[in-house]
């Protein structure tokens, strides 16, 4: 028993270390989202403010009609969805 145990353990590690993971592949081939490995221990530390967009555009309740197409044009191509929030003040 403890030589196929052995065999199989070192397969795994053989294999895992060469290829994908089944459920890799299958995540992979239909397109779906999955969280890539980050590769480098550092990236752990971080924190959200160290990787956020400070620069984020929205709108306001109060914000004028004029305000608009500005906010549209400094968008450039990305998807325009631009979020509308109750005020400008931050919390």
């Amino acid at each position: 028993m403890v030589p196929v145990l052995v065999g199989v353990l070192l397969a795994n590690c053989v294999v895992s270390n060469l290829a994908m993971s089944a459920f890799d592949v299958i995540l992979e081939f239909k397109n779906l989202p999955y969280l890539a490995t980050l590769g480098n221990a550092n990236v752990y530390q971080l924190q959200a403010r160290d990787i956020m967009n400070k620069n984020f555009m929205f709108l306001s309740m109060q914000s004028r009609l004029a305000e608009i197409p500005v906010i549209i044009s400094k968008a450039k191509g990305s998807d325009l969805q631009i979020p509308v929030v109750d005020s400008e003040h931050k919390r």
